[in-house]
């Protein structure tokens, strides 16, 4: 019954707490998250990070970066791929760089100040979706720029991280071997050639079959059938479940069928936001712990602040270098910057192979929860609430 009271607390809290800041017009999401904060072991410890919380978190993103492809249009991505490129470029090498400086200026070893740049390189842009969808952008230049950008930062952080450690194998207790750099990138091409290979000679038979079916939903499940299947051919090329979701949504949304891509929006969307997506974000709250951090406040706050302001500035330059204004360029920075679950995955793997020291692990969650938290917080200030869904298609 334990997961009967987790959803019960989680449920609830993110319902009246999630409410109340929209009252005062905050995205709910940031209710949501501060959910686990409240809930978890920085504050009452009522709920702690567990197998099948996080079992139910990984859903909820799956199927929240599902709904994020569904919603995008592919010739709106294909439009603004290269500003994307330039944020994505940009929004890796100013974080990398200035973590890595800052792991030196405390002393600590190059791989692992190294590392520190591979965890706040990356972006997850999850909450950024939820947000835009929130405040009816997710459809618009900067929404397209967004999630392009967010896809590459994803593929870049897999690279690198392949590189690191091929470059810096470290054996640790419950490490597994390094895998080989051209293994990682034999893996994205497959993954790459399957996605066109699947969109035009199995998704399509496969939903016109399903609009067929003499059963309510059927559509609905079969797309989620299509949904789940990429995100776990995804996770076995080494990418994001994540990623692997987004794209099926993208293509579902792309592809000439009888099917009522609007209805599976909405019966998706209804699954997702009654249980399994509250659950995401309260469990990157769970993550969170201040026993211990009395003397690593200077530190908290310095990695805190670099998290928020180095993709502020990357994300930002990069748009520039994309011909974006300086009023774009800075909403473009503050939705590139949440890190969420691609730097916590970071920040595990660092762990469970030795190359993260526990010392610094709570520091760098809190700096992560914090950049995370920020990013729908900045885009409600920055943001213009009058920018029409449709302005890029004029």
């Amino acid at each position: 019954m334990q997961i009967v009271v987790s959803l019960l607390l989680i449920l609830a809290a993110s319902t009246i707490v999630g409410a109340l800041f929209r009252l005062v017009k905050l995205p709910a999401v940031v209710g949501q998250l501060l959910v686990g904060v409240l809930l978890g072991p920085a504050v009452l410890n009522w709920l702690r990070p567990g197998a099948i919380i996080t079992d139910f978190a990984e859903i909820g993103l799956i199927l929240l970066m599902f709904l994020a492809g569904i919603e995008a249009e592919i010739p709106l991505l294909k439009r603004y791929l290269k500003p994307a490129l330039t944020v994505a470029i940009g929004g890796v090498i100013v974080p990398f760089v200035c973590f890595f400086l800052i792991g030196m200026i405390w002393h600590i070893a190059v791989p692992e100040s190294l590392f520190w740049g591979l965890i706040f390189a990356a972006t997850s842009v999850s909450i950024t979706v939820e947000a835009l969808k929130e405040m009816g952008h997710l459809r618009s230049s900067l929404g397209a720029t967004i999630l392009g950008a967010a896809v590459i930062d994803d593929i870049i952080a897999v690279l690198l991280v392949s590189v690191f450690m091929v470059l810096f194998p470290v054996v640790g207790q419950g490490s597994a071997p390094a895998t080989s750099l051209p293994m990682v990138l034999g893996m994205i091409a497959l993954f790459a050639v399957g996605l066109f290979v699947c969109a035009e000679w199995l998704i399509r038979p496969l939903l016109s079959l399903s609009s067929r079916i003499p059963m309510e939903g059927a559509e609905t499940l079969v797309s989620l059938v299509i949904c789940l299947a990429f995100a776990y051919v995804a996770y076995l090329c080494g990418l994001s479940a994540a990623l692997g979701a987004f794209f099926a949504g993208l293509i579902i949304s792309d592809t000439d069928t009888p099917i009522n891509i609007d209805v599976t929006e909405k019966q998706v969307s209804a699954l997702g936001s009654f249980c399994f997506i509250p659950v995401f974000f309260a469990s990157i709250g769970l993550q969170l712990r201040f026993m211990g951090l009395k003397d690593s406040w200077l530190l908290i706050v310095v990695l805190c602040v670099a998290a928020v302001v180095s993709k502020l500035l990357g994300a930002g330059l990069g748009a520039k270098a994309g011909k974006f204004s300086n009023a774009d360029a800075l909403r473009i920075g503050a939705g590139m910057t949440p890190r969420g679950e691609m730097a916590l995955i970071i920040v595990t793997l660092g762990l469970s192979s030795g190359i993260l020291s526990r010392t610094y692990y709570s520091a760098i969650v809190i700096a992560i929860i914090v950049a995370t938290v920020a990013a729908p917080i900045l885009l409600r200030l920055v943001l213009p609430a009058t920018r029409l869904q449709e302005e890029a298609k004029t």
